[in-house]
């Protein structure tokens, strides 16, 4: 479960085998905490386990998507990375991960992003989505401050996407306060 520099990373089948992580089961807002496999049961399960906290996650190429609340509250996340082949965000499937600074998706074939998806994620300051997305879901930044949004489409994808979406541009910047709001369109990584 280490990596080369000595962190903790979580390792898929571990997870999956040694502690149950059930990622396919939609958990609900008041229950993710409780339930035995959601994610932010079985991370702290590691951590009571190992002494260690899991900061950095790997999806294998058989994840392709997260199901409602799958890492909900998980705080100690930093850094997760999608597998090509990844589509689909369940509703607030990221909510309240306040290590997360930056999601990467540009690689991937996400389409879908549900309600609330990174609500209350307030380190969050880069979010990278391919052309690719067809759905943004309504509040699925609200509380992020001071983000940028790169996406690989061009403008008029980007409004074409925004009006056919629940997203609710308008309400995710009343949450956003006093931050910002960036949106980069012919994102291409380099």
């Amino acid at each position: 479960m280490y990596n080369d520099e000595g962190e903790l990373v979580a390792s898929w089948d571990e997870l999956v085998n040694t502690y149950g992580l059930d990622i396919t089961t939609s958990y609900a807002w008041d229950t993710y905490k409780t339930e035995e496999k959601s994610g932010y049961t079985v991370l702290n399960k590691v951590k009571e386990a190992t002494g260690k906290t899991i900061t950095k996650l790997v999806l294998p190429e058989v994840v392709t998507s997260l199901r409602d609340y799958a890492f909900a509250g998980c705080s100690d996340l930093t850094s997760v990375t999608f597998p090509s082949t990844f589509t689909t965000l369940g509703t607030s499937s990221f909510e309240s991960c306040t290590g997360v600074t930056k999601l990467d998706f540009y690689d991937t074939q996400l389409a879908t992003i549900g309600v609330t998806a990174f609500n209350r994620c307030t380190e969050l300051r880069e979010l990278y989505l391919p052309n690719t997305v067809e759905t943004l879901g309504k509040q699925m930044i609200g509380y992020c401050h001071d983000m940028t949004i790169y996406y690989a489409g061009d403008n008029s994808a980007w409004d074409e996407l925004k009006a056919n979406s629940d997203w609710d541009y308008y309400y995710d910047l009343d949450g956003i306060g006093s931050g910002s709001l960036e949106v980069e369109t012919d994102y291409t990584h380099s």
